[in-house]
């Protein structure tokens, strides 16, 4: 907190002599009083220095006081908090930030790319996805792009348009990629026990329908137990449809962003 400034007659690196204003400034949190010039006042980190007389102090009082999200304005506390590094945001705010940005750099990617399925033509952008057209993704991402999907966008979006990549949906992706295999037993009568076609857009390939849980689930169950149980399951009690569905990748995946 600033107390009061006065003029003082100091010298520059060339010895000239000139007035220069000095802060004495008091913590908030510590309570030292101490006089501060005008350089050491900047450097300090500007609007925090007027407050504290250090960064330290800075950050003690920020745990102390009473603090909200800028966002939504719930209270934070060590739980919700994401941390100073990111300044007063909640975890729940700061993880739709990051789904909004991320879904933003897949459309501009896509779009850039034709913003269609180059097979079947599909032009949903929740069904579209970048696919390595010599099927090297999974090397590319342990060499290259560790951080995620989104190193790999962000280079795309940076670059100029490369013939390694093309835009597919998520059944044709899927179809390449199990081109050559077959489905297990279990995993057939399932996909007849519930109709054999997609609920939504009526696809009937068996390669590309799944399971949807309608309650948003999945994740937690399948943590709980593996896919071939909870068909085994399913199946012992005669298909319900209550909290279950049989959809295909493309319409789980636009229910689910």
């Amino acid at each position: 907190m600033l107390i009061k400034t006065e003029k003082r007659k100091t010298r520059n690196g060339m010895n000239d002599q000139y007035w220069q204003t000095w802060y004495f400034m008091r913590c908030e949190y510590c309570g030292k009083e101490e006089w501060y010039s005008h350089s050491k006042y900047i450097v300090k980190g500007g609007n925090i220095s007027r407050r504290f007389c250090s960064r330290e102090c800075w950050y003690k009082y920020t745990k102390e006081e009473e603090k909200n999200c800028w966002d939504c304005g719930i209270i934070l506390n060590e739980e919700n908090w994401v941390g100073i590094k990111y300044a007063y945001i909640c975890k729940n705010c700061r993880k739709r930030h990051k789904k909004e940005q991320w879904h933003k750099l897949r459309k501009l990617v896509i779009e850039k790319y034709g913003g269609k399925c180059v097979h079947c033509g599909e032009g949903r952008i929740g069904c579209l996805v970048m696919d390595h057209v010599n099927n090297d993704g999974a090397k590319e991402r342990r060499e290259r792009f560790k951080n995620g999907p989104s190193g790999l966008y962000i280079w795309l979006k940076d670059n100029p348009v490369s013939s390694n990549y093309q835009i597919l949906c998520w059944n044709c992706n899927w179809l390449k990629r199990m081109e050559g295999k077959s489905l297990s037993k279990i995993r057939k009568e399932i996909i007849e026990g519930y109709g054999g076609v997609c609920e939504n857009c009526g696809e009937d390939n068996p390669m590309v329908l799944g399971i949807h849980h309608k309650d948003g689930g999945g994740k937690r169950e399948r943590e709980q137990k593996h896919h071939s149980a909870l068909w085994v399951e399913l199946k012992h009690e005669g298909y319900p449809r209550g909290k279950h569905s049989l959809l295909c990748l493309n319409c789980n995946n636009l229910i689910e962003r």
